[in-house]
């Protein structure tokens, strides 16, 4: 995940549920460590769920395309009340 695109410049951060306080995912004794993604997050559900409530782009429908902010949540937000 990133939290800003900026085409060849655009750093990537792991996308990970985090385990034992820091950086990973938890062992999954069902399978791959990131089953999560596809199990969870990239369901139909919840990428309409997260496009409807959690995606946003800031700036007036005036300002061109590029002059906007995509913000687009982290794995941890998706279970914030």
């Amino acid at each position: 995940m990133t939290t800003k695109l900026a085409g060849e410049h655009t750093w990537f951060l792991p996308f990970n549920q985090g385990y034992a306080l820091g950086a990973g995912n938890p062992p999954n004794p069902k399978g791959h460590k990131t089953a999560y993604l596809w199990q969870e997050v990239f369901r139909r559900e919840s990428v309409a769920n997260i496009i409807q409530h959690f995606v946003r782009l800031d700036g007036s429908k005036k300002d061109k395309l590029a002059r906007r902010t995509l913000f687009f949540p982290r794995y941890h937000q998706l279970d914030a009340p």
